[in-house]
């Protein structure tokens, strides 16, 4: 069934696959303000920090948001993660998913 600790971890992970960076430094309130907004509930701002730099689909900000629910209660299940319209979305070919990592190495290198 999964825990929902587990689906946070999971969340988190797939964040940092998705982003190319954690959703935050330390899960602690007074230290991270990442963190303190998704421990607050205010999503709305903690997308709108990340979106100055990435764009994410509605569907991904739903499941993550879903996932990071501070509340264990309200969090989503891992039913409810496989489940979700994000996961029925397409997949990358082996092709695309090189060219990706090539283009986002030229961008870095250039920086």
């Amino acid at each position: 069934m999964g825990e929902p600790v587990d689906v946070f971890a999971l969340g988190y992970v797939l964040f940092a696959m998705a982003m190319g960076s954690a959703p935050f430094g330390i899960a602690k309130m007074e230290k991270d303000t990442f963190y303190s907004l998704l421990a607050t509930g205010e999503y709305e701002k903690y997308w709108v920090n990340y979106e100055r730099s990435h764009t994410l689909s509605e569907e991904l900000k739903h499941l993550l948001t879903g996932m990071f629910s501070h509340n264990p209660s309200e969090r989503f299940t891992l039913d409810e993660v496989w489940n979700h319209p994000w996961m029925e979305g397409p997949v990358a070919t082996c092709l695309e998913v090189k060219q990706e990592l090539i283009d986002r190495r030229a961008l870095a290198d250039n920086n």
